[in-house]
């Protein structure tokens, strides 16, 4: 202890006597808390319904199993340090009227876990930084955490109640030593990467690939030796760790094991089948959405994985052989999703690193090379730089659109009136049913939710059935649906024939389309847009008094 504390002092003296490492660690800090305000994700949901079990029945046990639980044990410490300091501040109650936030859409419920995954965020851009530092030069180590820090991707995960970026970190962590093992060999440095190895898939399953790197420079430090050399008790001690690691951050697994194994088939089913609007060609679908949403970025990360296949030398082979299967499988599953991928970020911005170094070098005599350097910097991450601003302003200054259609709704539609929603309820504006509303009401946190749902109007809500008869017929009076969602269907690719989401796809392409088109036979009239704020565009239809209008 005495040790890490010292090597923490170290690091923290030589940080604030760096103002490049300073300045991009501050960067990507600011990036990520302003995107911790916004809206809820349905993901979240997952990881908080479990902190709030582990809190209210003192148990390890998850309520479900969608991701690992190693993330959900981490966010529990700051979610019930909220808890307190709320309840001490006199907001809340009790700290058990905690878990009662999620119900009313606050920030409140969400905050503490996603300052979670900004620790762990800001700690993979000082990692690779550190990591480059030692594998190139500081030119390098410098563009690599930049490339890290102003990711669109990244940041975004980073500001979510959710275990990619987690994940990204272990892994990070893991690659960190399976790169000394091609030079110190050291039985301690695989008995670290296993165990980091094994902290990943307990974050997140698809960081499994992080056993690749281990293997691989196992392979490269043995090739041509002995054969008794591929089967060094390294390897062995190595995959002991991955185990035990993983097993240590997700003891439930062996208290129901049953609840995790069906989970994960069902995972590997979604993966197999693919998400609305996500799907593609493989392989090249990911590369459009890294170069779309990456934009100079994608096209640095990419340059640097060709370069390093250019070049394939020992630490190339190694992270090649990381990068490219994970980028392979994964892009060939239907499910077509950029951050599936965020685990291999780091060694992707290492890559571009040294491209970037080895460029400077190339094109410019020693004398100019630091003015070659920012020319270059400029032209890589203006664009990313700026566009990641643009987007925490909104982040702070914007109010979501399903916050400000929730307040037209209550002020605009009477209690009790039928209303339709979107399948999925975090893309649209929260609302309640009269009978969840005296529920909670009648509950043990009664006093709690007498104080916040004093005054507000409850609906009789129903979910749409997307078929032309039931949009005709339906007995609802208002009618909400989000773009996050029926874009996904009329600007989204369709699932190939025979995949079973093909007919669902396009029974919703057609519903959606009808109700945008505005066409006079519809029997649903615009009545509110909402898209001045951030966050998904929110339409509200009314249907038309008969005779008024439709068929």
């Amino acid at each position: 202890m005495r040790r890490l504390s010292r090597w923490i002092f170290e690091e923290l003296k030589a940080l604030c006597a760096d103002p490049v490492l300073l300045s991009i660690l501050v960067a990507a800090a600011v990036l990520r808390l302003s995107s911790c305000l916004q809206y809820g994700f349905c993901d979240e949901a997952y990881i908080l319904n479990n902190v709030f079990q582990f809190c209210a029945h003192k148990t390890i046990v998850p309520a479900n199993a969608g991701y690992p639980t190693l993330f959900c044990y981490l966010a529990t410490v700051p979610s019930s340090l909220a808890a307190v300091l709320l309840t001490q501040m006199g907001h809340l109650c009790s700290a058990s009227d905690f878990a009662s936030l999620i119900k009313l859409d606050s920030l409140a419920a969400y905050v503490p876990a996603r300052l979670t995954s900004v620790f762990f965020g800001i700690g993979t851009v000082w990692l690779v930084f550190r990591l480059a530092e030692g594998l190139f030069d500081r030119t390098a180590a410098t563009v690599a955490a930049a490339a890290i820090a102003l990711s669109p991707v990244h940041i975004d995960r980073s500001a979510l109640a959710v275990p990619d970026v987690t994940m990204t970190f272990f892994a990070t962590c893991s690659l960190w030593y399976a790169l000394k093992i091609l030079s110190r060999r050291e039985r301690k440095d695989y008995l670290l990467s296993g165990s980091f190895a094994g902290l990943t898939v307990a974050a997140k399953y698809n960081g499994v690939f992080v056993l690749l790197p281990i293997a691989t420079a196992h392979i490269v430090n043995s090739w041509r030796g002995p054969l008794s050399g591929y089967f060094s008790r390294n390897v062995f001690w190595a995959m002991f760790a991955f185990v035990l690691s993983f097993v240590c951050a997700c003891p439930a697994l062996l208290i129901v094991p049953r609840l995790y194994f069906d989970t994960l088939l069902s995972q590997w089913e979604i993966a197999r089948v693919g998400h609305m609007g996500m799907y593609g060609p493989p392989i090249l679908t990911h590369i459009y959405m890294l170069l779309n949403t990456q934009t100079t970025l994608g096209l640095l990360l990419i340059g640097g994985a060709i370069y390093s296949l250019y070049r394939h030398r020992r630490q190339d082979i190694v992270l090649l052989s990381y990068v490219l299967p994970s980028f392979i499988y994964i892009g060939s599953l239907a499910k077509k999703e950029l951050h599936l991928l965020l685990f291999i970020l780091p060694a992707l911005s290492l890559l571009s690193g040294r491209l970037f170094s080895d460029m400077v070098q190339q094109i410019a005599p020693p004398s100019r090379r630091k003015t070659a350097s920012c020319i270059l910097s400029f032209v890589v991450f203006a664009l990313p730089l700026f566009s990641a601003l643009g987007e925490a302003v909104d982040q702070v200054s914007k109010t979501d659109n399903r916050w400000i259609a929730y307040r037209w709704m209550q002020q605009n539609i009477p209690s009790g009136a039928c209303v339709v929603k979107d399948e999925y309820p975090s893309f649209a504006p929260l609302l309640m049913r009269k009978s969840q509303m005296q529920e909670l009401l009648s509950g043990p946190h009664r006093a709690f939710f007498e104080k916040r749902l004093a005054g507000a109007r409850g609906f009789d809500i129903e979910e749409m059935d997307y078929t032309p008869q039931w949009m005709s017929n339906c007995r609802a009076e208002y009618l909400v649906i989000s773009s996050y969602y029926y874009r996904a269907y009329t600007e989204g690719l369709a699932p190939p024939p025979g995949n079973p989401n093909f007919a669902r796809f396009n029974a919703r392409k057609k519903v959606y389309s009808e109700l945008l088109s505005h066409s006079r036979s519809s029997v649903w009239e615009l009545v509110k847009r909402f898209d001045s704020g951030k966050g998904p565009e929110i339409l509200i239809f009314r249907r038309m008094p008969a005779g008024s209008g439709g068929l």
